[in-house]
């Protein structure tokens, strides 16, 4: 399973609902809120397109909670990645423990790899400010038996900029950080940078290898809020 790159949200589980909740964070915290991406390759062609939307949130705070996500993913042509619409779900959980990604589908998870946004928003702080260093997170990942980890590091704000995208014009925290994706055997280092947006996470992200070459960019390109 090599290059699983997943975008950690860390929403939440167990005692009551979080959603409905302004709780001011860089993610949302709303049951119902969908959010589609698209991926350009360097050239600029779309070669794929995928949505998230918040199924389940559930959690008596953020030191204990899970969230279930369903994800629908395209390739550049518009037709499904998978043959069951291109679905597949998702929970995150965060807890003592740190934060865990859940999938239930090998060849799926396979699939969607190179595909969405990386990083680790649950480790953000609810405040930024240019010239800010932000502490390292770490994701765990599940699929089935095999395990996997990501680590994000060298993480600096850079700018507060606005971004305009297809889905509106966001304030964005433009952040530099660097993730290493351990997976078995296969160690991967990318550096990205990622557009932040308040109670969304990710507007607009580019992902480079290691020698400073574009591999992505991704874009939020519809935004469904309740």
């Amino acid at each position: 399973m090599k290059r699983l790159t997943i975008v950690i949200v860390a929403l939440v589980a167990s005692l009551v609902s979080l959603s409905g909740q302004n709780l001011d964070l860089f993610f949302s915290v709303t049951q119902g809120d969908s959010f589609t991406y698209t991926i350009y390759s360097p050239d600029g062609a779309v070669e794929y397109k995928y949505s998230c939307t918040n199924k389940e949130v559930n959690g008596a705070d953020l030191s204990d909670a899970s969230v279930v996500y369903e994800y629908q993913f395209w390739k550049g042509d518009g037709k499904p990645l998978f043959a069951d619409e291109g679905k597949m779900d998702m929970k995150i959980t965060l807890n003592s423990e740190g934060t865990t990604s859940y999938m239930y589908d090998m060849k799926k998870s396979m699939a969607i790899q190179d595909v969405v946004t990386m990083g680790d928003i649950s480790s953000l702080p609810s405040e930024l400010e240019v010239g800010q260093s932000v502490p390292d997170g770490k994701i765990n990942i599940k699929v089935k038996s095999v395990g996997a980890s990501f680590l994000i590091t060298d993480r600096k704000v850079v700018a507060i900029e606005d971004v305009t995208t297809p889905a509106g014009t966001f304030k964005g925290y433009k952040m530099e950080e660097v993730q290493t994706n351990k997976v078995l055997v296969s160690t991967k280092s990318f550096r990205i940078v990622t557009w932040y947006a308040k109670n969304i996470g990710c507007v607009k992200q580019e992902v480079y290898d290691k020698k400073g070459k574009l591999l992505r960019t991704l874009e939020l390109t519809s935004l469904v809020q309740k």
